[in-house]
């Protein structure tokens, strides 16, 4: 409650930041900044909000849905690295080197499709393409905002739990853009939806989504967690925990997790962040003074983690990540309209 009362008081900032944001898109839109086509079919996955909408688990969804008949890339900005310009996956980098989401990528598809950072778009896809011109397909990353590279299809994804259409700007909300900037969607995705999801409440998200665009198709999907993998693999977790996040929103993990296990302690980092030796050693210094063994956190928490792999952590206590998978409602309805694009894209 103080912190929404904080917030409000910022208000008079939102409405600044807001008038800075709508004359950037006017320039965009009467064509006074000019946005960039390219031959490569362009696929955006992004949101309205700061963050915690689900990016990463579309992006896989999409990677496996495409990979196979198509020559795929992934391109991010490669939030919170240590590097900058562009950059080509490969396998001796780190979080540090190209960011955490596009190392899980990497680890996860291998030379099975290229990631590729990149802060300025248009450079990544044309950079990448000198050296790759066979590649026919882009997945843009968290680029709802980047509006210089033209896409073919925009998908704009928004979370269950808060739904841009109830948010605020910042820094009186989470919205980086004006809700009615939603116009620009070509697809809107509800994500991180609860079991069990109704037809009348998918009609009130719909309704929402309709009093800023009313010609856009709007999917529900939910998130399915795996089991827990260790590493090495083969072990399985003590049902007394500790849990490590460095996401936006880790509820709905823990949520999951407390149905098979005891959350001894959730040691809660920001997004992206970077986890430092005394970080670890605090995790391990309870783990030893409680009897505690068994480590879990995410997929993407354990691509950074392993960069302090050296740490005694690793050797003292067992991790494990949880891998999780997401479910489109509709999916086939979805996946025609992906094929569509990537149809009527060929035929021009």
């Amino acid at each position: 409650m103080v912190i929404r009362l904080i917030r409000l008081l910022f208000f008079p900032l939102s409405i600044l930041y807001g008038f800075i944001i709508d004359l950037r898109n006017y320039q965009f839109n009467k064509g006074l900044k000019s946005m960039v086509a390219m031959e490569p079919t362009i696929i955006s996955v992004g949101n309205l909000s700061t963050g915690g909408t689900g990016k990463t688990p579309i992006i896989e969804y999409l990677v496996r849905l495409l990979q196979e008949n198509h020559r795929t890339a992934v391109l991010s900005r490669g939030y919170g690295r240590k590097t900058r310009g562009f950059r080509l996956a490969n396998g001796n980098d780190t979080a540090k080197s190209i960011g955490d989401e596009p190392l899980q990528y990497y680890r996860k598809y291998g030379e099975q499709i290229k990631v590729v950072v990149s802060e300025e778009r248009v450079l990544g896809v044309s950079s990448l393409l000198l050296d790759h011109p066979e590649t026919e397909l882009f997945l843009l990353d968290d680029a709802y905002q980047h509006r210089f590279l033209k896409r073919d299809l925009n998908i704009l994804l928004t979370s269950f739990d808060q739904p841009f259409y109830q948010d605020w700007l910042l820094p009186t909300g989470n919205l980086r853009e004006p809700r009615r900037e939603a116009k620009r969607a070509d697809v809107v995705i509800v994500t991180k939806c609860p079991e069990g999801l109704t037809e009348e409440q998918k009609a009130e998200y719909e309704n929402g989504v309709d009093n800023y665009n009313s010609n856009v198709t709007v999917f529900f999907s939910q998130i399915n967690y795996a089991n827990p993998i260790g590493r090495p693999k083969g072990e399985e977790p003590a049902e007394d925990i500790l849990l490590i996040t460095g996401i936006a929103n880790p509820s709905p993990l823990v949520s999951h997790l407390e149905q098979d296990f005891q959350i001894k302690k959730h040691f809660s980092f920001p997004d992206h962040y970077q986890f430092r030796n005394r970080d670890l050693d605090e995790v391990e210094n309870f783990a030893r003074e409680n009897g505690l063994k068994s480590i879990l956190t995410t997929e993407k928490d354990m691509v950074r983690l392993l960069s302090q792999e050296e740490h005694s952590i690793f050797k003292n206590c067992s991790l494990f990540y949880v891998p999780i998978v997401v479910e489109i409602d509709k999916s086939e309805a979805f996946d025609e309209l992906v094929f569509k694009t990537l149809k009527r894209k060929a035929n021009l």
